[in-house]
Protein backbone atom coordinates (compact mmCIF):
# COMPACT_ATOMS: atom_id res chain seq x y z
CA UNK A 1 0.00 0.00 0.00
CA UNK A 2 2.69 2.14 0.65
CA UNK A 3 4.06 1.89 -2.81
CA UNK A 4 0.37 3.28 -3.96
CA UNK A 5 0.10 -0.90 -4.68
CA UNK A 6 -3.68 -1.43 -3.62
CA UNK A 7 -3.82 -5.16 -3.91
CA UNK A 8 -4.12 -6.02 -0.83
CA UNK A 9 -4.13 -10.15 -0.25
CA UNK A 10 -3.25 -10.80 3.54
CA UNK A 11 -6.47 -10.22 4.92
CA UNK A 12 -6.06 -12.79 7.66
CA UNK A 13 -6.11 -10.20 10.88
CA UNK A 14 -7.38 -7.84 8.85
CA UNK A 15 -5.29 -5.44 10.41
CA UNK A 16 -6.36 -2.41 7.35
CA UNK A 17 -5.97 0.27 9.83
CA UNK A 18 -2.48 -0.62 10.50
CA UNK A 19 -1.91 -1.06 6.46
CA UNK A 20 -2.86 1.98 6.25
CA UNK A 21 -0.96 3.90 8.74
CA UNK A 22 2.43 2.79 7.47
CA UNK A 23 1.50 3.42 3.90
CA UNK A 24 1.02 7.03 5.07
CA UNK A 25 4.51 7.10 7.12
CA UNK A 26 6.45 5.01 4.50
CA UNK A 27 5.18 7.99 1.69
CA UNK A 28 6.30 10.57 4.35
CA UNK A 29 9.48 8.42 4.92
CA UNK A 30 10.52 8.49 1.28
CA UNK A 31 9.50 11.78 0.48
CA UNK A 32 12.09 13.23 2.71
CA UNK A 33 14.68 10.37 1.34
CA UNK A 34 17.31 10.41 -0.92
CA UNK A 35 16.40 7.38 -2.85
CA UNK A 36 14.45 6.79 -6.42
CA UNK A 37 12.45 4.33 -5.45
CA UNK A 38 10.34 3.77 -2.18
CA UNK A 39 10.63 -0.24 -3.11
CA UNK A 40 14.65 -0.57 -3.07
CA UNK A 41 14.60 1.95 0.38
CA UNK A 42 12.01 -0.33 2.33
CA UNK A 43 14.66 -3.62 1.26
CA UNK A 44 17.70 -1.35 2.40
CA UNK A 45 16.76 0.60 5.34
CA UNK A 46 13.42 -1.25 6.83
CA UNK A 47 14.21 0.29 10.00
CA UNK A 48 13.89 4.00 9.19
CA UNK A 49 10.07 2.97 7.80
CA UNK A 50 9.44 1.03 11.09
CA UNK A 51 10.48 3.71 13.36
CA UNK A 52 8.34 6.64 10.86
CA UNK A 53 4.75 4.10 11.36
CA UNK A 54 5.53 4.11 14.56
CA UNK A 55 6.27 7.73 15.65
CA UNK A 56 2.84 8.25 13.29
CA UNK A 57 0.87 5.71 15.49
CA UNK A 58 2.40 7.46 18.19
CA UNK A 59 1.51 10.82 17.31
CA UNK A 60 -2.39 9.75 16.70
CA UNK A 61 -2.20 8.02 20.02
CA UNK A 62 -1.39 10.70 22.01
CA UNK A 63 -3.66 12.58 20.50
CA UNK A 64 -6.36 10.57 21.97
CA UNK A 65 -5.60 9.76 25.27
CA UNK A 66 -5.12 13.69 25.41
CA UNK A 67 -8.82 13.94 23.70
CA UNK A 68 -10.11 11.11 26.53
CA UNK A 69 -8.72 13.11 29.48
CA UNK A 70 -10.37 16.48 28.17
CA UNK A 71 -13.51 14.63 27.48
CA UNK A 72 -14.28 13.20 30.28
CA UNK A 73 -13.55 15.92 32.23
CA UNK A 74 -16.05 17.06 30.50
CA UNK A 75 -19.04 14.80 30.49
CA UNK A 76 -18.19 13.98 34.80
CA UNK A 77 -17.57 17.43 35.40
CA UNK A 78 -14.01 16.64 37.41
CA UNK A 79 -10.24 16.55 35.72
CA UNK A 80 -9.59 13.84 38.21
CA UNK A 81 -11.69 11.25 36.93
CA UNK A 82 -10.16 13.05 32.93
CA UNK A 83 -6.84 11.77 34.29
CA UNK A 84 -8.18 8.57 36.08
CA UNK A 85 -9.31 7.39 32.69
CA UNK A 86 -5.82 8.40 31.16
CA UNK A 87 -3.87 6.23 33.47
CA UNK A 88 -5.54 3.40 32.16
CA UNK A 89 -3.05 3.02 28.69
CA UNK A 90 0.09 3.36 31.48
CA UNK A 91 -1.32 1.19 33.83
CA UNK A 92 1.23 -1.78 33.11
CA UNK A 93 4.61 -2.43 32.20
CA UNK A 94 3.52 -3.95 28.84
CA UNK A 95 1.22 -1.33 28.21
CA UNK A 96 4.27 1.38 27.81
CA UNK A 97 6.85 -1.41 26.00
CA UNK A 98 4.11 -2.38 23.87
CA UNK A 99 3.91 1.38 22.07
CA UNK A 100 7.18 0.93 20.95
CA UNK A 101 6.01 -2.30 18.70
CA UNK A 102 4.07 -2.23 15.60
CA UNK A 103 1.22 -4.96 17.04
CA UNK A 104 -2.37 -5.31 15.95
CA UNK A 105 -2.91 -5.08 20.24
CA UNK A 106 -1.31 -1.54 20.23
CA UNK A 107 -3.36 -0.27 17.11
CA UNK A 108 -6.50 -1.94 19.22
CA UNK A 109 -5.96 0.89 21.90
CA UNK A 110 -7.40 3.80 19.75
CA UNK A 111 -10.80 2.69 18.93
CA UNK A 112 -10.85 1.14 22.37
CA UNK A 113 -10.30 3.98 24.50
CA UNK A 114 -12.64 6.17 22.36
CA UNK A 115 -15.38 2.95 23.10
CA UNK A 116 -15.03 3.39 26.92
CA UNK A 117 -15.01 7.56 26.34
CA UNK A 118 -18.26 6.84 24.30
CA UNK A 119 -19.90 4.30 27.25
CA UNK A 120 -18.96 7.50 29.87
CA UNK A 121 -20.66 9.95 27.97
CA UNK A 122 -23.74 8.06 27.75
CA UNK A 123 -23.53 7.24 31.24
CA UNK A 124 -23.69 10.95 31.86
CA UNK A 125 -25.88 12.28 29.13
CA UNK A 126 -29.36 13.07 30.60
CA UNK A 127 -30.58 13.49 26.87
CA UNK A 128 -29.05 10.00 25.19
CA UNK A 129 -32.48 8.81 24.23
CA UNK A 130 -32.86 12.21 21.55
CA UNK A 131 -29.59 11.37 20.68
CA UNK A 132 -29.61 7.85 19.93
CA UNK A 133 -28.67 7.79 15.90
CA UNK A 134 -25.61 9.72 16.85
CA UNK A 135 -24.83 6.91 19.58
CA UNK A 136 -25.06 3.97 16.81
CA UNK A 137 -23.40 5.96 14.58
CA UNK A 138 -20.27 6.44 16.34
CA UNK A 139 -20.24 2.98 18.13
CA UNK A 140 -20.52 1.47 14.22
CA UNK A 141 -17.69 3.45 12.91
CA UNK A 142 -15.43 2.39 16.26
CA UNK A 143 -16.57 -1.10 16.20
CA UNK A 144 -15.85 -1.42 12.52
CA UNK A 145 -12.47 0.24 12.68
CA UNK A 146 -11.57 -2.15 15.72
CA UNK A 147 -12.41 -5.53 14.11
CA UNK A 148 -10.82 -4.21 10.86
CA UNK A 149 -7.93 -3.53 13.34
CA UNK A 150 -7.98 -7.24 14.52
CA UNK A 151 -11.11 -10.29 14.81
CA UNK A 152 -10.24 -10.29 18.68
CA UNK A 153 -11.89 -6.76 19.10
CA UNK A 154 -15.48 -8.01 18.27
CA UNK A 155 -16.19 -9.20 21.99
CA UNK A 156 -16.35 -5.27 22.47
CA UNK A 157 -19.31 -5.10 20.15
CA UNK A 158 -21.16 -6.37 23.37
CA UNK A 159 -20.86 -3.16 25.03
CA UNK A 160 -22.91 -1.08 22.52
CA UNK A 161 -24.77 -3.69 22.16
CA UNK A 162 -26.70 -3.98 25.58
CA UNK A 163 -26.69 -0.39 26.47
CA UNK A 164 -28.13 0.51 22.93
CA UNK A 165 -32.22 0.11 23.97
CA UNK A 166 -34.66 -1.00 21.57
CA UNK A 167 -34.01 -4.14 18.96
CA UNK A 168 -34.91 -2.23 15.78
CA UNK A 169 -31.93 0.15 17.18
CA UNK A 170 -29.28 -2.93 17.65
CA UNK A 171 -29.98 -3.88 14.29
CA UNK A 172 -29.18 -0.49 12.86
CA UNK A 173 -26.20 -1.02 15.35
CA UNK A 174 -24.92 -4.16 13.58
CA UNK A 175 -25.68 -3.36 10.28
CA UNK A 176 -23.68 -0.49 10.52
CA UNK A 177 -21.12 -2.03 11.88
CA UNK A 178 -20.93 -4.95 9.47
CA UNK A 179 -20.70 -1.88 6.73
CA UNK A 180 -17.98 0.34 8.68
CA UNK A 181 -16.02 -2.88 9.02
CA UNK A 182 -16.52 -3.85 5.41
CA UNK A 183 -15.53 -0.45 4.02
CA UNK A 184 -12.68 0.12 6.52
CA UNK A 185 -11.37 -3.18 5.82
CA UNK A 186 -11.37 -3.07 1.74
CA UNK A 187 -9.27 -5.68 1.39
CA UNK A 188 -12.00 -8.49 2.73
CA UNK A 189 -14.74 -7.28 1.11
CA UNK A 190 -12.77 -7.91 -2.20
CA UNK A 191 -11.63 -11.21 -0.60
CA UNK A 192 -14.80 -12.63 1.21
CA UNK A 193 -14.15 -16.08 0.35
CA UNK A 194 -10.57 -15.90 1.44
CA UNK A 195 -11.73 -14.28 4.53
CA UNK A 196 -14.45 -16.38 5.63
CA UNK A 197 -12.27 -19.75 5.02
CA UNK A 198 -9.67 -18.22 7.73
CA UNK A 199 -12.30 -17.07 10.22
CA UNK A 200 -14.17 -20.17 9.74
CA UNK A 201 -11.09 -22.28 10.70
CA UNK A 202 -10.13 -19.93 13.84
CA UNK A 203 -13.27 -20.89 15.02
CA UNK A 204 -13.14 -24.45 14.91
CA UNK A 205 -9.82 -25.51 14.96
CA UNK A 206 -8.13 -25.50 19.05
CA UNK A 207 -4.77 -24.40 17.53
CA UNK A 208 -3.66 -21.00 16.52
CA UNK A 209 -4.23 -19.44 13.01
CA UNK A 210 -6.77 -22.25 12.36
CA UNK A 211 -4.73 -25.19 12.90
CA UNK A 212 -4.94 -27.88 15.82
CA UNK A 213 -7.51 -30.38 16.24
CA UNK A 214 -11.15 -29.70 14.70
CA UNK A 215 -12.32 -29.62 18.73
CA UNK A 216 -13.27 -25.75 19.40
CA UNK A 217 -11.04 -25.30 21.97
CA UNK A 218 -8.65 -27.56 24.27
CA UNK A 219 -10.33 -26.88 27.98
CA UNK A 220 -7.88 -28.96 29.43
CA UNK A 221 -5.50 -25.76 29.18
CA UNK A 222 -7.90 -23.17 30.13
CA UNK A 223 -7.00 -23.27 33.76
CA UNK A 224 -3.00 -22.97 33.04
CA UNK A 225 -3.53 -20.39 30.74
CA UNK A 226 -6.38 -17.88 33.12
CA UNK A 227 -3.26 -18.94 35.96
CA UNK A 228 -0.83 -16.94 33.43
CA UNK A 229 -3.18 -13.93 32.50
CA UNK A 230 -3.39 -13.62 36.47
CA UNK A 231 0.25 -13.23 37.41
CA UNK A 232 0.63 -10.70 33.95
CA UNK A 233 -1.95 -8.46 35.78
CA UNK A 234 -3.91 -9.06 38.65
CA UNK A 235 -5.71 -6.33 39.51
CA UNK A 236 -7.49 -6.58 36.54
CA UNK A 237 -9.20 -9.75 37.59
CA UNK A 238 -9.76 -8.05 41.27
CA UNK A 239 -11.44 -5.30 39.68
CA UNK A 240 -13.21 -7.42 37.67
CA UNK A 241 -14.46 -9.56 40.48
CA UNK A 242 -15.32 -6.14 42.47
CA UNK A 243 -17.40 -4.94 40.16
CA UNK A 244 -19.25 -7.85 39.10
CA UNK A 245 -20.11 -8.68 43.16
CA UNK A 246 -21.07 -4.53 42.84
CA UNK A 247 -23.14 -5.24 39.99
CA UNK A 248 -25.17 -8.22 41.44
CA UNK A 249 -25.67 -6.57 44.31
CA UNK A 250 -27.28 -3.26 42.94
CA UNK A 251 -29.46 -5.15 40.43
CA UNK A 252 -31.54 -6.52 43.57
CA UNK A 253 -31.65 -3.54 45.57
CA UNK A 254 -33.66 -1.79 42.60
CA UNK A 255 -33.47 -1.93 39.09
CA UNK A 256 -35.65 0.55 38.01
CA UNK A 257 -33.93 3.60 39.24
CA UNK A 258 -33.22 5.08 36.63
CA UNK A 259 -29.39 6.16 36.65
CA UNK A 260 -29.01 2.36 38.26
CA UNK A 261 -30.43 0.42 34.91
CA UNK A 262 -28.11 2.41 32.68
CA UNK A 263 -25.05 2.01 35.09
CA UNK A 264 -25.92 -1.48 35.02
CA UNK A 265 -26.39 -2.29 31.34
CA UNK A 266 -22.72 -0.43 31.20
CA UNK A 267 -20.86 -2.79 33.69
CA UNK A 268 -22.20 -5.89 32.59
CA UNK A 269 -21.86 -5.14 28.74
CA UNK A 270 -18.31 -4.26 29.74
CA UNK A 271 -17.79 -7.41 32.04
CA UNK A 272 -19.34 -9.69 29.48
CA UNK A 273 -17.38 -8.49 26.75
CA UNK A 274 -14.13 -9.26 28.57
CA UNK A 275 -15.23 -12.72 29.67
CA UNK A 276 -15.82 -13.25 26.02
CA UNK A 277 -12.39 -11.79 25.38
CA UNK A 278 -10.42 -13.90 28.03
CA UNK A 279 -12.21 -17.15 26.76
CA UNK A 280 -10.96 -16.35 23.15
CA UNK A 281 -7.37 -15.44 24.72
CA UNK A 282 -7.70 -18.98 26.22
CA UNK A 283 -8.44 -20.53 23.26
CA UNK A 284 -5.85 -19.16 21.20
CA UNK A 285 -3.17 -18.49 23.96
CA UNK A 286 -0.72 -15.50 23.62
CA UNK A 287 0.08 -13.07 26.00
CA UNK A 288 0.07 -10.45 24.14
CA UNK A 289 -3.82 -11.04 23.08
CA UNK A 290 -4.26 -9.86 27.14
CA UNK A 291 -2.95 -6.06 26.40
CA UNK A 292 -6.63 -4.63 25.48
CA UNK A 293 -8.22 -5.96 29.00
CA UNK A 294 -5.53 -4.35 30.82
CA UNK A 295 -6.63 -1.07 29.55
CA UNK A 296 -9.35 -1.54 31.45
CA UNK A 297 -8.74 -1.21 34.76
CA UNK A 298 -9.39 2.74 35.02
CA UNK A 299 -12.26 2.12 33.70
CA UNK A 300 -13.36 -0.43 35.82
CA UNK A 301 -12.25 1.39 38.95
CA UNK A 302 -14.29 4.29 37.81
CA UNK A 303 -17.57 2.04 37.28
CA UNK A 304 -17.00 0.71 40.93
CA UNK A 305 -16.91 4.10 42.51
CA UNK A 306 -19.43 5.49 40.21
CA UNK A 307 -22.93 4.81 41.87
CA UNK A 308 -21.15 6.28 45.13
CA UNK A 309 -21.50 9.92 43.14
CA UNK A 310 -25.07 9.25 43.41
CA UNK A 311 -25.58 8.55 46.45
CA UNK A 312 -23.38 10.16 49.01
CA UNK A 313 -24.44 14.03 47.69
CA UNK A 314 -22.74 15.91 49.79
CA UNK A 315 -20.46 18.28 48.41
CA UNK A 316 -18.14 17.94 50.96
CA UNK A 317 -17.43 14.37 50.56
CA UNK A 318 -17.28 13.71 46.84
CA UNK A 319 -14.04 15.55 46.09
CA UNK A 320 -12.35 13.78 48.98
CA UNK A 321 -13.88 10.18 47.48
CA UNK A 322 -12.38 11.28 44.09
CA UNK A 323 -8.74 12.37 44.98
CA UNK A 324 -8.37 9.24 47.06
CA UNK A 325 -9.63 7.21 43.82
CA UNK A 326 -6.67 9.33 41.97
CA UNK A 327 -4.40 8.38 44.43
CA UNK A 328 -5.17 4.72 44.92
CA UNK A 329 -4.73 4.80 40.80
CA UNK A 330 -1.46 6.17 41.04
CA UNK A 331 -0.49 3.84 43.28
CA UNK A 332 -1.77 0.75 41.59
CA UNK A 333 -0.40 2.29 38.68
CA UNK A 334 3.62 2.54 39.80
CA UNK A 335 3.41 -0.65 41.67
CA UNK A 336 2.45 -2.17 38.43
CA UNK A 337 4.97 -0.50 36.44
CA UNK A 338 7.90 -3.28 37.99
CA UNK A 339 11.51 -2.78 36.34
CA UNK A 340 10.83 1.16 34.88
CA UNK A 341 13.78 3.27 34.02
CA UNK A 342 16.76 3.39 31.80
CA UNK A 343 18.32 0.20 32.98
CA UNK A 344 15.55 -1.70 31.79
CA UNK A 345 15.29 -0.83 28.50
CA UNK A 346 19.20 0.35 27.95
CA UNK A 347 19.83 -3.44 29.07
CA UNK A 348 17.25 -5.02 26.48
CA UNK A 349 18.51 -2.92 23.64
CA UNK A 350 22.06 -3.67 25.01
CA UNK A 351 21.45 -7.33 24.38
CA UNK A 352 19.40 -6.95 21.17
CA UNK A 353 22.59 -5.10 19.62
CA UNK A 354 25.14 -7.65 20.79
CA UNK A 355 22.89 -10.44 19.91
CA UNK A 356 23.04 -8.38 16.12
CA UNK A 357 26.43 -8.31 16.09
CA UNK A 358 27.25 -12.05 17.11
CA UNK A 359 25.47 -13.46 14.64
CA UNK A 360 25.47 -11.31 11.71
CA UNK A 361 29.65 -10.58 11.81
CA UNK A 362 30.06 -14.51 11.54
CA UNK A 363 28.54 -14.46 8.34
CA UNK A 364 30.05 -12.50 5.65
CA UNK A 365 27.98 -11.04 2.26
CA UNK A 366 29.50 -13.72 0.24
CA UNK A 367 28.44 -16.46 2.67
CA UNK A 368 25.23 -19.02 1.97
CA UNK A 369 22.78 -18.01 5.18
CA UNK A 370 19.97 -20.59 5.73
CA UNK A 371 17.30 -19.15 8.33
CA UNK A 372 15.15 -20.81 10.30
CA UNK A 373 12.92 -18.90 12.50
CA UNK A 374 9.37 -17.95 13.64
CA UNK A 375 7.94 -15.10 12.42
CA UNK A 376 9.93 -12.65 14.69
CA UNK A 377 12.74 -12.82 16.59
CA UNK A 378 15.28 -13.30 14.28
CA UNK A 379 19.04 -10.74 13.92
CA UNK A 380 18.92 -10.84 10.20
CA UNK A 381 16.50 -8.32 8.62
CA UNK A 382 16.14 -10.56 5.41
CA UNK A 383 14.10 -12.84 7.14
CA UNK A 384 11.59 -10.39 8.53
CA UNK A 385 11.37 -9.02 4.62
CA UNK A 386 10.64 -12.49 3.64
CA UNK A 387 8.15 -13.29 5.48
CA UNK A 388 6.56 -9.61 4.07
CA UNK A 389 7.07 -11.14 1.10
CA UNK A 390 4.86 -13.87 1.64
CA UNK A 391 2.15 -11.82 2.70
CA UNK A 392 2.24 -9.61 0.20
CA UNK A 393 0.18 -11.66 -2.38
CA UNK A 394 0.84 -9.86 -5.89
CA UNK A 395 2.84 -7.08 -4.75
CA UNK A 396 5.20 -9.40 -4.13
CA UNK A 397 6.63 -8.64 -7.61
CA UNK A 398 8.13 -5.48 -7.25
CA UNK A 399 9.79 -6.11 -4.27
CA UNK A 400 11.63 -9.90 -5.63
CA UNK A 401 14.07 -8.10 -7.49
CA UNK A 402 15.46 -5.69 -5.03
CA UNK A 403 15.48 -8.77 -2.46
CA UNK A 404 17.64 -10.69 -4.43
CA UNK A 405 19.80 -7.78 -5.19
CA UNK A 406 20.09 -6.76 -1.51
CA UNK A 407 20.60 -10.27 0.29
CA UNK A 408 21.50 -13.01 -2.68
CA UNK A 409 22.91 -15.77 -0.43
CA UNK A 410 20.25 -15.61 2.09
CA UNK A 411 17.54 -18.41 1.67
CA UNK A 412 14.73 -19.61 4.23
CA UNK A 413 13.45 -22.77 5.71
CA UNK A 414 9.87 -23.43 5.63
CA UNK A 415 8.51 -26.82 6.63
CA UNK A 416 6.19 -26.30 3.83
CA UNK A 417 8.75 -26.63 0.63
CA UNK A 418 11.60 -29.65 0.40
CA UNK A 419 13.98 -26.71 -1.03
CA UNK A 420 15.01 -23.58 0.36
CA UNK A 421 12.96 -19.99 -0.19
CA UNK A 422 14.49 -16.81 -1.77
CA UNK A 423 11.79 -14.46 -3.38
CA UNK A 424 9.52 -16.49 -4.45
CA UNK A 425 12.34 -18.38 -5.89
CA UNK A 426 13.27 -22.43 -4.59
CA UNK A 427 17.10 -23.73 -4.66
CA UNK A 428 17.39 -27.79 -3.70
CA UNK A 429 20.35 -28.20 -1.52
CA UNK A 430 22.62 -29.45 -4.23
CA UNK A 431 22.35 -25.75 -5.76
CA UNK A 432 23.31 -24.80 -2.78
CA UNK A 433 26.40 -27.10 -2.35
CA UNK A 434 27.84 -26.66 -6.07
CA UNK A 435 27.75 -22.99 -4.90
CA UNK A 436 31.03 -23.87 -3.33
CA UNK A 437 30.84 -21.31 -0.64
CA UNK A 438 30.44 -21.31 3.16
CA UNK A 439 26.87 -22.40 4.35
CA UNK A 440 25.48 -20.97 7.87
CA UNK A 441 22.37 -22.24 9.41
CA UNK A 442 20.76 -20.10 12.03
CA UNK A 443 18.17 -22.05 14.23
CA UNK A 444 15.55 -19.87 16.02
CA UNK A 445 14.01 -20.08 19.41
CA UNK A 446 12.46 -23.73 19.45
CA UNK A 447 13.06 -24.05 15.88
CA UNK A 448 15.95 -26.47 16.78
CA UNK A 449 14.10 -29.56 15.21
CA UNK A 450 14.95 -28.18 11.88
CA UNK A 451 18.28 -28.30 12.35
CA UNK A 452 18.38 -32.18 11.73
CA UNK A 453 15.71 -31.47 9.03
CA UNK A 454 17.59 -29.26 7.19
CA UNK A 455 20.76 -31.65 7.41
CA UNK A 456 18.92 -34.52 5.69
CA UNK A 457 17.98 -32.64 2.75
CA UNK A 458 21.95 -31.73 2.12
CA UNK A 459 22.03 -35.80 2.62
CA UNK A 460 19.25 -36.88 0.37
CA UNK A 461 20.20 -34.97 -2.37
CA UNK A 462 24.15 -35.08 -2.11
CA UNK A 463 24.41 -38.60 -1.05
CA UNK A 464 28.32 -38.66 -1.61
CA UNK A 465 29.09 -36.24 0.82
CA UNK A 466 28.93 -36.19 4.67
CA UNK A 467 27.14 -33.28 6.59
CA UNK A 468 27.77 -31.78 9.76
CA UNK A 469 27.40 -29.26 12.03
CA UNK A 470 29.73 -26.81 13.84
CA UNK A 471 28.30 -24.53 16.72
CA UNK A 472 29.26 -21.18 15.93
CA UNK A 473 26.94 -18.66 17.97
CA UNK A 474 24.68 -20.33 21.22
CA UNK A 475 22.66 -17.18 22.51
CA UNK A 476 21.10 -18.97 25.99
CA UNK A 477 18.74 -15.72 26.50
CA UNK A 478 17.39 -15.66 23.28
CA UNK A 479 17.39 -19.37 22.40
CA UNK A 480 19.05 -18.90 19.60
CA UNK A 481 21.87 -20.67 17.45
CA UNK A 482 24.24 -20.36 14.75
CA UNK A 483 25.95 -23.76 12.87
CA UNK A 484 28.41 -23.48 10.14
CA UNK A 485 27.88 -26.59 7.45
CA UNK A 486 30.78 -28.58 7.39
CA UNK A 487 30.93 -30.93 4.19
CA UNK A 488 33.37 -33.91 3.63
CA UNK A 489 33.54 -36.40 0.75
CA UNK A 490 32.50 -39.60 1.57
CA UNK A 491 34.78 -42.76 1.55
Amino acid sequence: MGALNFDISNIAHPGTPIQIIIAIASRIAFIISDNKSVVHDVVQDPEKYIFASNLLYNIIFAFIIGMIGYKTTKYTGDIRMGLLLQLGFFANMNLLTVSGRLLPEAFMFMPLGLILLLMIKYLYDAEREKKWRAYIIQFSLLIGWGVATKLSFAPFFLMPLIIIPGLKRKAALTGLSIVAFLIIAFPVTLHLNQFWDWTRDMLIHSGKWGKGEANFADFSKFPERIAALYKMDRLVFILLVLLLFESFILAFINRKIKFLKTYLNVTFSSIGAIMILLFLICKHYTGHYFFPVMLFKSFLLFLIIYPSFHWLKLKKIQPYLKSAVLLIALVLMFLSLHNLGESYFSKKKEHQLERLVNFRSKVSAEDILIISSHYSGAPFKEQALSGGLLTSGSAHKIFKKPFRQQYPNSYMYYSWTDKFFKSYTYFSSQELVKKNKPIYIYIGRGQDKDLEVIRGRFQEKNPDMNFKFVKIVDDPKAGDKLYRLKISEER
